[in-house]
């Protein structure tokens, strides 16, 4: 069984830049967040474009699992966001998409929207961010949880529409035909304030991933300063019995 969810905030922003979707395709779930980012309303633009065209793409592939497709999606979802830019507006965008069935899944992305993996209610695996921060810890000048208050946290290396060519990270199969799995698609705006043991406390705490992004959605709210960033999150929960 396959139950979804999805949550976003403005914020305290004017606009809302971050995109999120949820697709189904022969039992299968394609889920979507993108994070935009670019002067002029050009955000919201750029991630708008990316899931549309996820889900355009999706619904017309032959396979509800396009792992040898996903990184020509990508560039084709890269070239159209380009043909939009001009000189005022480099829009950009995040990309971080999960196909899943009640057996197996995979994940790909580019930017820092990042996609957790919960097994039995505990974390087992994460997307790494593309950005300058993620390069600090690697360098080792800063710790990984030092990472949500880094100077550079904001500044990605990898985009959608950063480069005429984009490098995806393409996830190999996770099993889930056993036990409880949930994934949590989130823009930056959400996982800034959510840590991680905090996201396992609300998936135990949690019998539905509505609950879930809720209960998150309240740590969120309880946190954030006055201008704070749009935040977005997907939950997909696969249980078998």
């Amino acid at each position: 069984m396959i139950l979804t969810a999805k949550y976003t905030d403005i914020g305290g922003r004017g606009i809302n830049e971050d995109s999120a979707g949820i697709y189904v395709k022969e039992g299968c779930v394609c889920a979507v967040v993108a994070d935009g980012v670019g002067g002029h309303g050009g955000g919201d633009k750029a991630s708008r474009y990316a899931a549309a065209m996820i889900n355009s793409l999706y619904k017309n592939s032959d396979t509800p699992f396009p792992k040898q497709q996903v990184q020509g999606w990508f560039q084709q979802i890269n070239d159209d966001v380009c043909s939009h830019q001009t000189k005022e507006c480099k829009m950009r965008t995040t990309l971080s998409v999960l196909f899943a069935d009640n057996q197996k899944c995979f994940w790909a992305y580019v930017g820092d929207s990042r996609i957790y993996h919960f097994a039995d209610k505990r974390l087992a695996g994460m997307t790494v961010d593309h950005s300058v921060s993620q390069m600090a810890v690697f360098s080792g000048e800063i710790t990984q949880a030092q990472v949500r208050h880094h100077a550079d946290r904001n500044k990605l290396i990898r985009s959608i529409g950063n480069d005429s060519a984009v490098k995806v990270d393409v996830s190999d199969y996770f099993d889930v035909g056993m036990g409880e799995h949930a994934f949590l698609l989130c823009t930056d705006g959400f996982w800034e304030y959510v840590l991680e043991d905090e996201m396992e406390q609300a998936l135990r705490d949690s019998d539905n991933p509505v609950k879930w992004l809720d209960k998150m959605s309240v740590i969120i709210k309880s946190r954030v300063p006055e201008n704070n960033d749009n935040n977005t999150a997907v939950a997909v929960w696969i249980k078998n019995n």
